[in-house]
Order: C-alpha cells, then structure tokens, then sequence
C-alpha cells in the first residue's frame, strides 16, 4: 500500500478470524483502513499469562502496534490494544453467529480483490454492522442490510427495476442466474422462483437500502430471512465463494 519499513508501527484494525499458530501462537487476520488486510502472528497469546488474549478475540476493534517490513504478509505483533470489545457479539450465539458471517465475507472478499480503495469501504461497512449487530434490536435486519451493500459494493447488486430478461416492469419472481428480477412471460425460460408482490416489494426494499436506512427500514419490513438467503445466493453464485458460517445461523434458527 505504499508504506516503507519502520519502527512501532500503529495501526487500528477489525480482526477477522484467529487460528492457531505453532508454539501457543495465534495468527491473526485483520481488516485495516489504512493498509488493506494484514495479518499478524501473536506469541504466546494462547498462555493462561498472556496479556495480548483480550485484546484479539474476532470482531474485536483493536490498535495493533508492530515492525512494517516492506514486502512481508504477515508481522509479529508487539501489542495490542482494544478500542471496541463487541463484547454483546460474544454473549449472544444468534449474533456472535451473524457477526461471524459478516467478518468472513469482509475476508474472503479482501482476498479476492487487490482493490484498496473496496478494503477502505469494506472496512467502514463492516465496523457499522458489527456495531449495528451489537447495539439494534432486529439482528436479522442487519445482516439483511450488510448483505445487500456487499452485493452493492461488489457490483452484484440485483436488478429489482425490471425484468431482467425483458424490461417489463410487472415482474412475478427472481432468477438468481439471471441477476434479479423476472416477469410472467420469461418465468419459464429461467431458473427464477415465483414470490408474492409482497416479498418481492420487500426485496426490492432490502436490495435499495443501506445500513444507515436502518429505523425507516425497520417500519416496513416482515421477517426477512428470505432476503438474507437471495442476497447469500446472489454473493455465492456471482463470486464463486461459499460463505461456510451461513449454515450454522440457520440452524440456530430452527432451533430458537
């Protein structure tokens, strides 16, 4: 991203995920404004006396202190401090499960694109969402919303103005394959699922709303588990990935 190799380097980032690393090590993946994502290696950080543990749980929002190296991927880290625990996030499976779905799409689309100025606002979208998650009554909603802006942002948003085959604007069902909306004529022809006029409305709403259209939002909508689902086909099929934590938010759905 430009940067030269320095000292005590200082940067703010969302952590994605940890995993394991060797010698009770935990490596880290980390979506930053500044430099895209990084990826940090934290010592010792699975020891009962580790004072860095705290500070680098998922979705946490920490200041992260380390050595730049130009032209390395991963660094060690020398500390880090928390700005924002999400503490909620952890408290709650239905949410941590949501807030699990939203920082894997932030890193499996980070990996797919080099595009600086796409990690900026994935950054920015994200550190909404998971505060949304944490702080909103309608989680649902909110996964909903920062589905659609990812689509958004991705350029894959749907087409919910029109036929997608035709133009007709008397449409009667969505064609995932298609790219949105469809009308009784090319139904056949397509893929597409037949919805009512109200769910349709209802998409078409989700598709054109952003995170900030919140509280309006909240007001005219239903349960918009459906929404989520298109929007997930939508992201799986337009950019060849498999969102892995969806499928545990839905059980925990059956099972509430």
């Amino acid at each position: 991203m430009g940067m030269v190799s320095s000292m005590n380097d200082k940067v703010t980032g969302i952590i994605l995920k940890q995993s394991d690393y060797k010698d009770h090590s935990v490596l880290l993946s980390v979506l930053t404004r500044e430099y895209g994502k990084v990826s940090f290696v934290a010592s010792g950080a699975r020891k009962i006396t580790s004072k860095n543990a705290m500070n680098i749980l998922p979705y946490t929002k920490s200041e992260f202190l380390f050595d730049y190296k130009e032209g390395k991927t991963i660094f060690r880290l020398k500390s880090a401090t928390t700005i924002q625990l999400h503490r909620g996030l952890h408290e709650d499976l239905m949410r941590s499960s949501i807030a699990a779905i939203l920082s894997e799409i932030a890193d499996v689309f980070t990996y797919q694109s080099d595009d600086y100025g796409l990690a900026q606002r994935l950054y920015d979208l994200l550190d909404q969402g998971l505060t949304m998650l944490e702080t909103e009554t309608n989680s649902q909603l909110v996964l909903a919303l920062f589905l659609s802006e990812v689509a958004s942002l991705g350029g894959v948003s749907p087409n919910v103005d029109e036929c997608v085959i035709c133009g007709s604007t008397k449409v009667v069902g969505i064609s995932v394959a298609d790219g949105g909306f469809v009308c009784e004529r090319c139904l056949p022809s397509t893929q597409a699922t037949r919805y009512t006029p109200e769910q349709l409305k209802q998409f078409r709403l989700l598709t054109k709303a952003k995170l900030e259209h919140y509280s309006i939002v909240l007001e005219l909508v239903d349960n918009c588990m459906h929404d989520i689902q298109l929007f997930v086909d939508f992201l799986e099929t337009f950019f060849g990935i498999k969102i892995r934590a969806f499928p545990f938010y839905k059980r925990l759905l059956t099972i509430e």
